[in-house]
């Protein structure tokens, strides 16, 4: 019996490198939501990610990493965050939440 081979994404597949050393990763519609970057201090190698930002200084340090796949996951697993309202961004203003025991419908108004 031959054992089924399964390819497994990983968000390092959502990694693009756009100049040496410095990958940004893109949701499916591909706007950026994260950046990880090279670091090299003598012979240590390492991975900084961050949340996406226009302008560098509005970016959040995410953490420091030895491995590429570890940054990316991390950069993923923040990505995932902001879609819950647990965690998203208070100015988001949206609630992806479901109240329990209610349904999930607009109000009826008079005319329904």
């Amino acid at each position: 019996m031959v054992a089924e081979k399964r390819s497994e994404w990983h968000p390092l597949l959502a990694c693009e490198e756009y100049r040496p050393g410095c990958w940004v990763m893109l949701d499916q519609y591909r706007q950026p939501y994260g950046m990880i970057d090279i670091l090299r201090r003598g012979e240590e190698v390492g991975y900084r990610v961050t949340t996406w930002a226009q302008r560098s200084t509005d970016r959040k340090v995410l953490g420091y990493f030895t491995n590429l796949r570890a940054a990316a996951a991390e950069g993923h697993r923040e990505f995932l965050a902001g879609h819950t309202k647990r965690n998203a961004h208070p100015l988001s203003g949206h609630d992806f939440t479901r109240v329990v025991g209610k349904a999930n419908t607009p109000a009826r108004t008079e005319r329904d």
